[in-house]
């Protein structure tokens, strides 16, 4: 379920934007840790990077990179 959101999100910041997403910080929760995610995001050539699960602080780290896209 999140990784088809992520994909739709993808593609529509490379199409409306015209940049590229080269990273994708995560929560280290369940959404993007899946085989699935990890498969699409290596043939895409974007890096994951995960933040310590249930710390306050990396997860509002997280949340606040994600928010730029």
């Amino acid at each position: 379920m999140h990784t088809l959101l992520f994909k739709k999100l993808l593609v529509l910041v490379e199409t409306k934007k015209g940049l590229k997403v080269k990273g994708l910080c995560s929560e280290n929760g369940c959404e993007y840790t899946s085989h699935e995610c990890g498969v699409f995001c290596t043939s895409r050539g974007i890096q994951r990077e995960f933040t310590t699960p249930y710390t306050r602080v990396h997860d509002g780290m997280a949340d606040r990179m994600n928010r730029t896209i």
